[in-house]
């Protein structure tokens, strides 16, 4: 199972699964969505947690 997370300096990013989490540091309500398939999953991990696949990697569906 897939399990990322990350500090921005403003918010706490986890990544469980397909299970996006988003928790402002200023209090604010906790954001929870569902990634739609291993597509969006590639593509958050790359623009919101700065990590990159492998070339040829492939995600569970």
């Amino acid at each position: 199972m897939l399990y990322v997370q990350r500090t921005t300096g403003d918010a706490h990013l986890s990544l469980s699964g397909r299970t996006l989490v988003v928790t402002p540091d200023d209090g604010g309500a906790r954001r929870e969505r569902k990634l739609a398939d291993a597509d969006e999953v590639t593509r958050v991990l790359a623009e919101d947690f700065a990590l990159r696949l492998p070339e040829g990697a492939r995600l569970p569906a």
